[in-house]
């Protein structure tokens, strides 16, 4: 679980993990579940006022992260003429698959995609 201080009213508490459940709102058991946990972490929040929840959807790939870059070549036909035609690529910088672990590798990721964007050639 977690608890991460949002300014000096508000703080976010979460921590569950359903696999294949995509369920957009957390049942009250759930919501409940979470704040028992968390108040063992921090006993002054046992009797929170729940102002809002969600349930964060966070894919996961089994085979580990994708981060890399791909390259995908297209073929364009002219619609005015079926003879003609144009080729072109384009680059995907791809950086999915965290599952629950997005909190705690988004910078580390985002420097390597940075990095990954930057070595790509334009022509």
């Amino acid at each position: 679980g977690y608890i991460i201080p949002r300014g000096k009213e508000l703080v976010t508490i979460g921590g569950t993990y359903l696999e294949n459940d995509w369920t957009l709102n957390p049942s009250e058991s759930e919501v409940q579940q979470v704040l028992d946990r968390a108040s063992i972490l921090l006993p002054s929040i046992k009797n929170v006022s729940v102002k809002y929840t969600w349930n964060g959807l966070r894919p996961v790939r089994h085979s580990g992260v994708r981060i890399e870059v791909e390259r995908i070549d297209v073929t364009r036909k002219d619609q005015s003429n079926s003879d003609d035609s144009e080729k072109e690529s384009f680059h995907v910088v791809h950086n999915y698959g965290h599952g629950g672990s997005g909190w705690t590798v988004m910078y580390g990721c985002a420097a390597e995609v940075k990095r990954l964007a930057d070595e790509i050639e334009f022509r």
